[in-house]
């Protein structure tokens, strides 16, 4: 049975308030996102971007190179940003949203990426390759706030 019409949800905890688990993952966005493997430009970027406001992007830079992996769809801080992911401009986009809710311990992220039936017959392996992904992404998001 295909799992293409389910979303990929991953999520963490993190002992920051709200604020700033989202400024972690905004403003912070490249100093946690793992660029060695999850880049798409030859050699890697230099930095990884989100313009913060809806309608804004997020892309990374190498050099005077820039490639766009998505645009903010909902931008409302400090409890949920959304933003339709194409890193592939091929493709059709599909869809994140990231939730941060505050518990005892600090902040629950919760990222729910859905719309893999758009990619027709590559849609279940990035679906795969993404739900194995996101774990891992998370987790460098979670040490940005270790001591």
């Amino acid at each position: 049975m295909s799992d293409v019409n389910l979303p990929v949800v991953a999520e963490i905890e993190v002992t920051v308030v709200p604020q700033e688990a989202f400024a972690g993952y905004t403003r912070r966005m490249g100093a946690w996102w793992p660029l060695k493997t999850h880049s798409i430009l030859e050699g890697g970027a230099d930095e990884l971007v989100i313009e913060e406001a809806v309608g804004g992007e997020i892309y990374e830079r190498a050099g005077d190179a820039r490639h766009r992996w998505a645009t903010i769809t909902a931008w409302e801080p400090p409890t949920r940003l959304a933003y339709s992911w194409q890193v592939n401009p091929a493709n059709p986009p599909t869809h994140v949203l990231v939730e941060f809710t505050e518990t005892d311990a600090g902040t629950r992220v919760r990222v729910t990426h859905g719309g893999w039936a758009a990619l027709g017959e590559r849609a279940d392996q990035t679906r795969a390759n993404y739900a194995a992904g996101w774990p891992g992404v998370l987790g460098a998001f979670a040490r940005l706030f270790e001591p």
